[in-house]
């Protein structure tokens, strides 16, 4: 006999670069990740009442230090104003070879009910590294339904 599904997961990707990221969050270094886009129809157009799962974040040109950790706030709307995970840090896990680029992954872990009207399925992810500059190159969201 199979064994049961127990949960569906999902994940949004976006690559378009952001340059110079500092040591402080800017509305201007965020990607938007609509995370009901490519869902199925009865999904579509609904709040997002699901849990987010893990965030993994791409960076390259660390330069200016280098940064050797990244810190990153999800939110609710482009401003960076309504926050639903709070401001988490990990440490840079720098390339074996190339060690001006690297990566940092969050487990987070949590059911979250979108509240904000017109932002349906909309998550805005915010970064900041600890010193220097870095590019922000793609983040990753995995999520899942149950």
């Amino acid at each position: 006999m199979a064994a049961p599904i127990r949960a569906f997961f999902h994940s949004s990707q976006v690559s378009t670069p952001r340059l110079a990221v500092g040591d402080a969050f800017a509305p201007a270094n965020v990607h938007n990740h609509n995370l009901l886009a490519d869902v199925v129809a009865f999904m579509a157009g609904r709040a997002f009442n699901y849990a987010m799962e893990a965030i993994v974040v791409q960076v390259s040109a660390l330069a200016a230090g280098p940064p050797t950790t990244i810190t990153m706030r999800l939110c609710l709307d482009a401003a960076g104003d309504n926050t639903v995970i709070p401001d988490t840090t990990a440490t840079i896990a720098v390339g074996l070879t190339t060690t001006t680029v690297g990566a940092v992954a969050y487990s987070v872990k949590v059911p979250i009910a979108q509240t904000m009207a017109g932002e349906l399925g909309n998550f805005y992810l915010f970064v900041h590294g600890d010193t220097g500059t870095f590019t922000l190159d793609s983040s990753t969201i995995t999520w899942s339904e149950s």
